[in-house]
């Protein structure tokens, strides 16, 4: 009973800080207003990370066919407050390393698939950010790989004026799932990405 009422503390509080993270931006215009980890479309990755640690990032970030774009994933830094790692999109030959899609992956216990519960009151608070917003939901799907079975994902997407998109996934594991966590995951993607991952 014990370890039951903590599980629920931690969901509440972990809850609290995703709801929380987004109340300060009530009254935002556009997508530049909204941050992860106070990291914005536009900035500069020279701003919040090491410039070796980019280009080692930028090695393997090749990820899709096209290489005009890399990825770059930063775990655990110490300035992260809501999520566990942050992802960003980058241009190949661009020196100034401006960032054209930031997404932030906060992993979640696998309790009784609570998961996606959590990702509609993310939900919630973004539709009341982006009000205009064209709302995009495209149900649970499944999703599998060799080691991971059984999983389910939720995505929605919104679609501002600019075209610049925002982004919410949730990966449910089964809760007997020892190897894997639910991860919920929000993104921001530029108009300019959007358009080439799309195209």
């Amino acid at each position: 009973m014990v370890k039951y009422k903590l599980k629920l503390i931690k969901i509440f509080i972990v809850l609290l800080l995703l709801i929380t993270s987004f109340q300060s931006l009530t009254k935002a215009d556009d997508i530049s207003d909204f941050e992860i980890e106070g990291i914005s479309l536009g900035d500069s990755a020279l701003d919040y990370f090491d410039i070796n640690e980019i280009i080692k990032k930028k090695e393997n970030g090749f990820v899709y066919k096209k290489k005009d774009f890399f990825s770059a994933t930063f775990y655990k830094k110490n300035f992260f407050t809501y999520y566990d790692n942050v992802q960003l999109h980058l241009k190949k030959k661009d020196s100034n390393y401006i960032i054209y899609s930031v997404g932030g992956q906060m992993t979640l216990d696998n309790y009784q698939n609570k998961c996606f519960d959590r990702m509609d009151e993310v939900l919630s608070s973004i539709k009341n950010l982006f009000p205009q917003a064209e709302f995009l939901d495209t149900g649970i799907a499944d999703w599998t790989s060799p080691n991971n079975k059984n999983t389910k994902v939720k995505s929605y997407y919104f679609k501002l004026k600019s075209n610049d998109e925002i982004s919410i996934q949730c990966y449910d594991h089964p809760k007997n799932s020892e190897d894997f966590k639910d991860t919920l995951l929000i993104a921001l993607d530029s108009a300019e990405f959007v358009n080439w991952l799309y195209d």
